[in-house]
């Protein structure tokens, strides 16, 4: 892969973006990235201690949002099963700029059909 940066960022509040770019290897997985970020750029990755207890208990879920990509959002397992490689294919920008977001689960309601 050429030119194969990726910015991960997660604003913390008004005043505090948090962000660090980490280059792709070949055959890198979106989750190997992650765990690179979780053990290199921990910063990015941490929550209050109101949002981490609704992550843990399922209130709340992680999501990584694509900006150069009209805001796509992707949950945890979605992103994670994606090769960095088909990431990259998907815009000409670089770095390719991933926003770590929270997200409130849904935990009742009704399911409707669409189609």
């Amino acid at each position: 892969i050429r030119n194969n940066l990726f910015t991960f960022r997660r604003q913390i509040d008004e005043d505090t973006l948090r962000e660090t770019t980490l280059q792709a290897g070949d055959d890198d997985s979106m989750q190997d990235l992650v765990v690179r970020l979780q053990e290199k750029a921990k910063q990015v990755l941490t929550f209050s201690t109101s949002d981490a207890r609704a992550i843990k208990d399922g209130g709340k879920r992680v999501g990584f949002q694509l900006n150069q990509l009209k805001k796509s959002r992707f949950d945890k397992s979605e992103f994670g099963n994606m090769s960095a490689a088909d990431v990259l294919m998907l815009t000409e920008e670089r770095p390719v700029v991933i926003e770590v977001v929270t997200e409130d689960v849904i935990m009742d309601g009704e399911t409707i059909e669409i189609f």
